[in-house]
């Protein structure tokens, strides 16, 4: 790094998000990517020469490392607690993927070190970056919906996910937080109530005791609901494999969302699909989209010394408002928040 501006990041993880994550830092000005780490070391060799890049067998190593300034951390979540406070303890800042943790237990210890360190702690909550979500909190906030009144929230994925996740994570913390982060961010207020319900059967018969799909209502302190369907069972055949819906309505008007069709559909004889515009397109070999966005804004706190536009606390009650989900719909009665 020749310009003492730039900011050296390693990133931790090398699956399909830290991949991603190496490209943009790669693409970034003001920023070097000075390593890259994975717990699997033929696939972190293999990145370390695709983004040209070094490569650190140990994570520990990476974040030690002098030219590190800052880590993004993209393992699975029971691996995030410990590359994050080590990370924190040396004033090195953390861009985390959500959730924040498995636990909230162990966001909370997340937090703790954040709170010593001068490190910046930002969670991954990617939705706040696309500008399609973006833009629908501007429209809440500039009143052009009116008091907000009810928000409704729709994020299906495919059976195929199994294929990569393998059972390891719950329906509410893994696709659920998404949402509930959104919907606390637009309803700006904090949940108070929370009642679901899961429905189990379809993924336990292929060997994973995870739900199929659930139904989650959260109440805001200022009276605003919000509706919340997870699930992960569209057939194989789906075209997009996802359904992703986001409707707020308020007292004055609507906004709705149906984020995955984005007015593009690409036919070919092989299938039908719809091809991302909104987190990361691929044009002329570079990134682009929220996921872009996301490390920009990461970065820009850094060198400002300013709070991230998603905290800490912003991951933990979104991971908190996941595991309110599960034990509500384990109890099938309402939780207290």
């Amino acid at each position: 790094m020749n310009n003492k501006n730039t900011i050296g990041i390693g990133v931790i993880g090398m699956g399909f998000m830290g991949r991603a994550f190496a490209q943009i830092c790669n693409q970034l000005p003001d920023v070097a990517l000075v390593g890259v780490s994975d717990a699997m070391e033929n696939i972190g060799q293999t990145a370390a020469q695709q983004f040209s890049t070094n490569f650190y067998a140990d994570s520990t190593a990476l974040i030690n490392a002098p030219d590190v300034h800052a880590v993004i951390i993209s393992t699975p979540e029971d691996a995030h607690l410990d590359p994050c406070v080590a990370a924190l303890a040396l004033n090195k800042s953390v861009l985390v993927e959500k959730p924040i943790a498995d636990t909230t237990a162990n966001a909370q210890k997340i937090l703790a070190a954040a709170e010593q360190s001068k490190g910046v702690l930002m969670v991954g909550h990617s939705l706040r970056f696309s500008t399609s979500y973006a833009t629908i909190k501007q429209f809440v906030d500039e009143g052009r919906v009116g008091a907000v009144q009810y928000i409704q929230t729709r994020r299906l994925n495919g059976k195929a996910a199994q294929d990569r996740l393998k059972g390891r994570c719950s329906l509410p913390v893994f696709l659920g937080v998404h949402d509930y982060d959104i919907a606390r961010w637009i309803a700006g207020s904090e949940p108070i109530r929370v009642y679901a319900e899961s429905q189990f059967g379809v993924l336990q018969s292929s060997g994973y005791n995870i739900e199929d799909s659930n139904w989650a209502m959260i109440t805001f302190a200022n009276g605003v609901l919000a509706v919340c369907e997870t699930g992960w069972i569209l057939p194989n055949g789906h075209p997009a494999g996802a359904d992703q819906v986001l409707v707020v309505q308020g007292s004055e008007g609507r906004v709705e969302l149906e984020l995955v069709k984005q007015s593009i559909l690409l036919s070919t004889e092989s299938g039908a699909s719809y091809p991302d515009t909104s987190f990361m397109p691929r044009v002329d070999g570079e990134l682009r989209g929220g996921f872009v966005h996301e490390v920009e804004r990461f970065v820009a706190s850094i060198q400002m010394g300013s709070t991230p536009p998603v905290t800490g606390r912003d991951g933990t009650i979104a991971l908190q408002i996941a595991e309110a989900v599960i034990q509500s719909a384990s109890s099938h009665t309402p939780v207290q928040m």
